[in-house]
């Protein structure tokens, strides 16, 4: 049997994506996702906070696109990476995102939701589609 690395998740952005531009002109963004998982009381969600980064043109429409709050879904691959802070050795993971849809939007469009009233479901829109605007 064939191993698959693939992760797709449902969550909110925790901040904006922050936008840059790696030496060979690529765009990339980072952002962290929070993901609903239930607390040992079924009442009590906790969120598990997920990095992602994402590239191309992708990175530039989540960057344009999404903000603080947003409800989005990802799909993509799971990476690991290692650093070191303090003398010692760590290593973490992220999701290479490869395509993401917006799940909600505020009505005015104007950025991070005040609370999940100000949002009205709209189609989902693939990050790799190429926009007409």
């Amino acid at each position: 049997m064939s191993a698959n690395n693939s992760v797709n998740l449902i969550g909110r952005l925790g901040k904006d994506p922050e936008l840059q531009y790696l030496n060979s002109g690529t765009a990339m963004a980072r952002f962290s996702l929070a993901v609903d998982r239930f607390g040992k009381k079924e009442d009590k969600k906790e969120p598990i906070w997920v990095n992602c980064s994402v590239y191309g043109t992708s990175a530039e429409a989540a960057a344009n696109f999404l903000g603080k709050g947003r409800l989005i879904s990802i799909e993509g691959r799971l990476d690991t990476f290692s650093y070191e802070k303090d003398g010692e050795k760590r290593h973490g993971f992220e999701v290479k995102v490869s395509d993401w849809k917006a799940l909600d939007f505020k009505k005015d469009d104007g950025g991070a939701p005040a609370d999940d009233a100000e949002y009205q479901e709209e189609p989902a829109v693939p990050a790799t589609t190429e926009y007409p605007f």
